[in-house]
């Protein structure tokens, strides 16, 4: 009798749990379904796609302000253009990016409202990929946009947020036309497109880590384009430049990486602008460029490894070049050419070919530099006048400080040593020169005055040179006057001759002029003489 009732409970079990999973069962799959066909969560009153109209720009017509768009990315593809003119609206795809197919001229989305959300679309094909006009703090994310001219059009548009895109383009990533207060993340854009992100006549705008790829020009700052900042982006293979800001004012260029452009960074009658803790390496031709542009500040800058020079100013007046480290250049280091009233303060200019040259220079202050291990110079100077070099390292390279027909400089405490050829050369009729409380060590020559007159050389203290001064046709007015002249080889030597490939020049490839006067009137005087090895001075 128990055996009986054990089966008889046994098997009511079974049924209790077999109905128990299959409800179980069937409730999930409705689920599912309810979910598949409307997803969680959808905002109050959302219009789904194309469950509630058959197309997104239907919806688009029918939507209220506050309206949430809801398109279904499983059931598209679904094609363009579309308009958006209802303030407030919000689209987005729900299961994956929805694919929209744009075609012809007119943008594949077009936004023309205030506070406009757009979020989580492929668009393909069409002239234009998105359009924001005559629009405020409009919110884009999400997005992948590729083969189309234009990724993104700006045009009048204020507080707009551009994040996690992708644009692979023809023509141009972004454009931005008189539209200020937008912010651009996270944002990748690839070619061959000619420029990545370009800003006209726009300002207050920021751009941060945007990443742009084998393009003409990364981003383009023109034409009264204020008050910018361009932060953290990734710049690479631009075969014009990286980023470049031309007839703006008062931009910042901060935290960049920029690699293999040919020209890194491209200042073009910029003001007030500051070019700040960028890594830029392997550049075409040079690393950073500023042309007729005043008072910028280019400052922390790490350049490296380009073929021309690594920091280049051409005219312009009042800039500051701070705390940068220049290293392994095919050129100059720091090249100044026709500009006026600058300032370079603590840079390091390292294993370039020249550390730094200034050709028709005028009133710039180089103080407190390290120039060191330079294959060809430390510092050139040539037909430039005015300017200061002070309190400078200049150490193991070749020649350290040339002044080639520059006249009224000032060379003052500054350590120059282990050059193997001159510590200090002046030549070519570079006149008016004032050497002075300078450390002249280890140099094949200290000093070497070469056709120049009406220089003085005071108060130095050359110790283990080979000859601490050199003088050839250094002529009426040159003064060597109350240097410490010890433990030398050759004191002063007054030379008869003097070949062009002793010198730097014919590295240069400039011949020695011999236009000076004869070395009878030179004045040598209150100098101290101590443990030179061969004559304290030589007159040939």
């Amino acid at each position: 009798m128990r055996s009986w009732i054990s089966v008889i409970r046994r098997l009511s079990s079974r049924q209790v749990l077999l109905g128990s999973t299959l409800a179980v069962v069937l409730l999930s799959a409705a689920l599912t379904l309810l979910f598949v066909v409307v997803p969680r969560r959808l905002p109050g009153g959302a219009l789904v796609v194309p469950q509630d109209f058959p197309t997104i720009q239907a919806a688009l017509v029918h939507a209220t302000p506050g309206t949430s768009i809801v398109v279904q990315a499983r059931r598209g593809p679904y094609t363009g253009p579309l308009e958006i003119h209802t303030e407030d609206v919000s689209l987005f795809s729900v299961g994956g990016r929805a694919l929209l197919q744009g075609a012809g001229a007119a943008p594949a989305i077009l936004v023309r409202a205030d506070g406009v959300t757009v979020r989580g679309f492929v668009v393909e094909g069409g002239e234009v990929g998105l359009r924001i006009q005559d629009a405020a703090q409009a919110l884009l994310r999400d997005i992948s946009i590729t083969g189309v001219r234009v990724g993104v059009e700006l045009v009048g548009a204020y507080g707009v947020t551009l994040t996690n895109l992708d644009l692979d383009v023809t023509g141009t990533g972004i454009e931005i036309a008189s539209s200020g207060g937008s912010v651009f993340r996270d944002i990748r854009i690839v070619g061959p497109a000619r420029t990545g992100i370009a800003l006209t006549g726009s300002w207050a705008n920021l751009i941060e880590v945007v990443t742009v790829t084998d393009v003409q020009v990364g981003i383009s700052l023109a034409e009264g384009c204020d008050e910018n900042k361009i932060l953290s982006c990734q710049l690479k293979r631009c075969a014009i430049s990286g980023i470049e800001i031309a007839h703006s004012a008062g931009n910042s260029v901060a935290k960049n990486a920029i690699d293999q452009c040919a020209i890194g960074i491209l200042l073009q009658s910029a003001t007030e602008s500051t070019v700040n803790g960028n890594q830029i390496a392997n550049s075409a031709e040079r690393g950073i460029q500023a042309y007729e542009s005043d008072q910028n500040t280019i400052a922390d800058n790490a350049i490296s490894t380009c073929k021309k020079a690594g920091i280049a100013l051409l005219g312009g007046e009042s800039n500051t070049i701070r705390d940068n480290v220049i290293t392994a250049c095919a050129g100059p280091g720091l090249s100044l050419e026709s500009t006026t009233g600058n300032l370079v303060l603590f840079n390091h200019l390292e294993r370039n070919v020249i550390g730094a040259k200034a050709t028709y220079t005028r009133r710039t202050r180089l103080l407190r530099n390290t120039v060191r291990g330079n294959s060809l110079a430390g510092m050139v100077l040539e037909q430039s006048e005015g300017n200061l070099f002070s309190d400078n390292l200049v150490t193991d390279n070749p020649f350290g400080v040339a002044l080639i027909g520059a006249r009224e400089n000032q060379l003052l405490r500054n350590v120059i040593t282990d050059s193997s050829e001159e510590g200090v050369s002046l030549l070519n009729l570079a006149k008016n020169n004032l050497i002075g409380g300078n450390r002249l060590e280890g140099n094949g020559v200290g000093v070497l005055l070469a056709s120049s007159p009406l220089n003085t050389v005071v108060e130095n203290s050359m110790v283990d040179n080979g000859t601490a001064v050199k003088l050839f046709l250094s002529g009426l007015g040159t003064r060597v006057e109350a240097n410490s002249i010890t433990g030398n080889k050759l004191g002063i030597e007054i030379a008869a001759t003097l070949d062009r490939e002793q010198m730097i020049l014919r590295v240069l490839e400039v011949e020695l002029l011999r236009e000076g006067e004869s070395d009878s009137s030179l004045a040598i005087t209150n100098n101290v003489f101590s443990r030179n090895e061969g004559f304290d001075i030589l007159n040939q």
